[in-house]
């Protein structure tokens, strides 16, 4: 990996989609009891609020991204509310990275930062970039402050064929799910990884989705 594209990496970190699982199996948590940390309570429905900007994705991706962000709004049973904003003001961040992509088997990163600015991700990856400002899972504390996804922008498909631009929107609401603290699943769930997973809209939250954002968010954090 060049130098300049390891130094671009340093923003974008955390929890992979890849064809094998990097979390453990039985993990539906990221970080265990970690919370996204921006909330609302409108008329005593809680919300998660996300103020995500995606003008470092490429364009190729605009359809897939608004449909993810419609995905989480119209599918979350309201926990979750995502409004663009400027980029200095977002604490949701969704680029995409156009050098050569040095994890064959992986197509995106999320990176989480707590209230110190601390990023967390797999052991592996923070070691290969460096370990700047990085801590572990244990030692990342209770609170997301915000998170950076990027995608490769050479994965073009997610395996191809007639569903291949919404198995692109999949990916892109899986990531945000890692974002809110969603970790992998093998029930059928929008965080469970693969494409043409034997349900229809599987690019979308699912009943198990909305069951953890409702045990997870059931009051606010700070």
């Amino acid at each position: 990996m060049k130098k300049t594209n390891k130094s671009l990496l340093i923003f974008f970190i955390v929890v992979i989609v890849c064809t094998t699982a990097v979390l453990p199996a039985s993990a539906h948590e990221v970080v265990p009891n970690a919370r996204w940390c921006h909330m609302s309570n409108v008329y005593g429905s809680i919300k998660c609020d996300m103020y995500y900007n995606a003008d470092h994705m490429s364009p190729g991706w605009s359809l897939q991204v608004n449909q993810a962000i419609t995905n989480w709004g119209s599918y979350s049973n309201g926990k979750v509310r995502m409004s663009w904003t400027p980029l200095g003001s977002a604490n949701c961040v969704l680029s995409t990275y156009n050098g050569a992509w040095p994890y064959p088997d992986c197509f995106a990163f999320t990176m989480l930062y707590n209230k110190n600015g601390k990023y967390t991700t797999d052991y592996n990856i923070a070691l290969d970039i460096g370990l700047g400002n990085y801590v572990s899972f244990s030692n990342f504390g209770s609170r997301i402050n915000s998170a950076t996804v990027i995608f490769n922008n050479g994965y073009s498909d997610g395996g191809g064929g007639a569903n291949a631009a919404m198995n692109r929107a999949k990916t892109i609401t899986h990531e945000i799910g890692h974002c809110l603290n969603l970790g992998h699943t093998s029930s059928q769930s929008v965080m469970r990884q693969g494409w043409d997973l034997g349900w229809s809209n599987y690019d979308r939250p699912q009943d198990h989705d909305r069951a953890d954002l409702n045990n997870y968010y059931n009051k606010i954090y700070k």
